[in-house]
């Protein structure tokens, strides 16, 4: 089997896979019912609620036609930017530079710690 062939198999089965793919935030609503609280993907506080989604219909065959359906999924109720950010990033990125200062003092006070040049 040619390889050509072999790669347009493996990608043609797969596209129809993308029909699966939930949308975003549906997670945090799985199994309840509009306006019971959820949480979005990125952790924000929710409220789930039924809204319109385009979702790909393959009962032609392809090319896919698409259709509007009704799901519940979870809307914020308060702004991602209303959370606490980390201080850990902010942490790490201030020793790093902290220990590149001192390293590049020790090596500027003891210049015959360097290798010389041949």
């Amino acid at each position: 089997m040619s390889t050509r062939l072999v790669l347009t198999l493996a990608v043609g089965l797969a596209l129809p896979a993308l029909a699966d793919i939930a949308p975003k935030n549906s997670r945090g609503c799985s199994g309840k019912q509009p306006g019971a609280a959820c949480t979005t993907d990125d952790g924000s506080a929710g409220t789930c609620t039924e809204q319109l989604v385009s979702r790909p219909d393959y009962s032609n065959g392809p090319p896919p036609t698409y259709k509007q359906v009704k799901m519940v999924l979870c809307v914020a109720t308060a702004p991602a930017s209303a959370r606490v950010p980390s201080l850990f990033p902010t942490l790490g990125g201030l020793l790093l530079a902290l220990l590149a200062t001192g390293a590049a003092l020790v090596a500027r006070r003891h210049p015959g710690a360097r290798p010389s040049p041949t």
